[in-house]
């Protein structure tokens, strides 16, 4: 929109090489959104902004039931979605 903010959007949908050594058989870990915005403010002086959004693939979710299988009274639901919001300030010298 301007020469000095960039607007960026990012899909990732990751998957284990060897799932078995998760605890499971399925591959598909996850998926992410992001969207990132960065504005310069100066030459030096930058701002950046992320929002994230990831659910859990079917890979995460045996994951996530071998890790807390040994609990007392473990959560039983492992179809998750995970929230992330980011600021950074950056000062380049």
């Amino acid at each position: 929109p301007a020469h000095d903010l960039t607007l960026s959007a990012f899909f990732y949908s990751i998957f284990y090489d060897q799932p078995g050594q998760f605890g499971g058989t399925a591959s598909h870990a996850l998926d992410e959104l992001d969207f990132i915005v960065q504005w310069a403010i100066t030459d030096k002086i930058s701002l950046s902004g992320a929002q994230s959004v990831a659910w859990s693939g079917k890979g995460a979710r045996h994951f996530l039931q071998s890790a807390v299988s040994n609990f007392p009274n473990p959560a039983t639901n492992f179809n998750r979605t995970w929230y992330l919001t980011e600021i950074t300030l950056t000062y380049a010298f």
